[in-house]
């Protein structure tokens, strides 16, 4: 009997907890309104909204790591295999002297070396004196030599220092607003090395309406793949140059540089030179000459860019004007 009523304490101690667990339970889901059949459903969506839970849990666990490494990989990748030299300080041209009364253009090939020292300027396109004026304080500049991956002693792909050349363009407005100046023409003197990219057509921009005096500015530009602008910033910003320059800049286009046999974006340096323009006075007649007849063309406000069109020699003349009219601005093609 006694180890009767012991199997039966043992049986009730076992069973007490759940009696008095389904009793809290009923007493819970009838102040809460719901019937056993809704309380069991209930205890079971709980179930199985946890399993779910860290089920999920689990899973998002899964892919987050996942991410992290592809984005560790695109972060790898993402290291260009050439980095191209940076300028780092030096002065900048200023503008030339009133005695000056031409417009210029200067195109400089820099040869930096991997301690980012100027080592040899290679001049492409001169337009006297600006030529010597941009190339004595180009001389004096300092770079953040470009890198590149190479393979080193023991077989490994590295990034090293390398040397590099950098493209240096400068262009100097005319002091001029109704007419043309004195002053020479640019001459292309040399040829650019692949790794240099080039200006085939390039934008000359106008006097700002609201500047007083002359000023220069320089801008760094990314010349990508696809022969345009791809990014610019000021190197050196004066107010109210620094847009219409920027705008100009935008709709140059580029022979892209070509670095071991492959296109690739690299960095090139243009300076705008700004000089205050003036007016033209109009010459007088001599004695017995023909007047002119005059044009219908409207004045060019300030600050517009003047218009350049260039017709080779060996192209025929066209009586009637092409299908696609010159919008405005200056395409000099090399």
């Amino acid at each position: 009997m006694r180890g009767h009523h012991a199997s039966k304490g043992e049986a009730g101690g076992t069973r007490l907890p759940n009696v008095v667990n389904t009793w809290k339970y009923k007493r819970k889901n009838a102040r809460a309104g719901l019937g056993p059949a809704n309380a069991s459903a209930m205890d079971m969506t709980l179930h199985q909204r946890a399993g779910v839970g860290s089920h999920l849990s689990g899973r998002l666990r899964v892919w987050s790591a996942f991410v992290a490494i592809l984005l560790a990989s695109a972060a790898a990748s993402a290291q260009q295999p050439f980095a191209p030299a940076q300028y780092r300080d030096g002065a900048v041209p200023g503008l030339p002297s009133d005695a000056v009364t031409g417009a210029g253009e200067v195109m400089l090939e820099l040869l930096v070396g991997d301690d980012g020292i100027v080592r040899a300027v290679n001049v492409l396109e001169s337009t006297p004196p600006y030529t010597e004026m941009v190339m004595a304080l180009a001389r004096g500049w300092r770079f953040t030599p470009a890198e590149a991956e190479v393979v080193d002693a023991t077989g490994r792909l590295t990034r090293r220092a390398v040397d590099s050349t950098v493209l240096v363009a400068a262009v100097f407005t005319a002091p001029s607003l109704n007419g043309p100046t004195l002053g020479e023409l640019p001459q292309q003197v040399g040829v650019e090395a692949d790794s240099t990219p080039f200006p085939v057509v390039k934008t000359v921009p106008g006097y700002p309406p609201l500047a007083w005096n002359g000023g220069v500015v320089m801008i760094e530009t990314t010349v990508g793949l696809n022969s345009r602008p791809l990014g610019s910033r000021m190197v050196q910003s004066l107010q109210p140059f620094d847009a219409v320059a920027l705008a100009a800049l935008d709709q140059w286009t580029f022979r892209p540089a070509r670095i071991r046999g492959a296109w690739t974006p690299t960095v090139a340096y243009v300076i705008f030179g700004f000089r205050q323009p003036g007016i033209v006075a109009p010459t007088s007649p001599k004695p017995g000459a023909k007047p002119s007849t005059p044009s219908n063309t409207p004045p060019r406000p300030a600050g517009a860019p003047t218009s350049v069109v260039v017709t080779p020699a060996t192209a025929p003349l066209q009586a009637t004007p092409p299908a696609r009219p010159t919008t405005g601005t200056p395409q000099l093609g090399r």
